[in-house]
Order: C-alpha cells, then sequence, then structure tokens
C-alpha cells in the first residue's frame, strides 16, 4: 500500500533468474533495478551492504520524506 515500489535483483543471482525478478517487478508496477553482480545478496556471498537500497530511500526521502 505505497505509491512507492522498486525490485533490486542481481543479474547474476543464481537462484532466482533475473528475468524472474523482471517479471514481478512488472507484475507490482515497481521500478526495476538491476545490479550487475551480487549473486543473491547473501552475507555467504560476502554481501553485507546494501546500497541499492540505501539509495532509493535517499531519493525517496528526497522527494516527500514519507512512505
Amino acid at each position: 500500500m505505497t505509491d512507492h515500489r522498486a525490485v533490486i535483483a542481481a543479474i547474476d543471482d543464481s537462484i532466482v533468474p533475473h528475468a524472474f525478478s523482471k517479471e514481478l517487478a512488472d507484475s507490482l508496477d515497481a521500478t526495476s533495478i538491476p545490479v550487475e553482480r551480487g549473486n543473491h545478496f547473501l552475507g555467504s556471498d560476502g554481501f553485507t551492504e546494501f546500497l541499492p537500497v540505501l539509495e532509493e530511500l535517499q531519493k525517496l526521502w528526497g522527494q516527500d520524506n514519507r512512505f
């Protein structure tokens, strides 16, 4: 129940193919944000920070400060 939706997915995801994430974004009328590398964004893959999420939130905060 928000006007702001985004699906952030790695193109190299070995668990969920990127095409599925793109389809999800389309079905949710969400912005699709592809990330070149990140696999499935797991800590075991060395992924400990999620900067694309922070960037998206900063865009929203800059727009109207509400979610």
